[in-house]
């Protein structure tokens, strides 16, 4: 069960790390959208 509770926990991380950076790819793309819209 270590083992299985230690993956459980990589995931959990994992997941958070994504999560993390796909809020701030979208971040980016707004603040890149906004940028073009008003610089149009």
């Amino acid at each position: 069960m270590a083992v299985f509770d230690g993956y459980g926990r990589f995931l959990r991380v994992w997941k958070q790390m994504r999560w993390e950076k796909l809020a701030e790819e979208e971040f980016f793309a707004k603040n890149i959208l906004r940028c073009v819209l008003w610089c149009a």
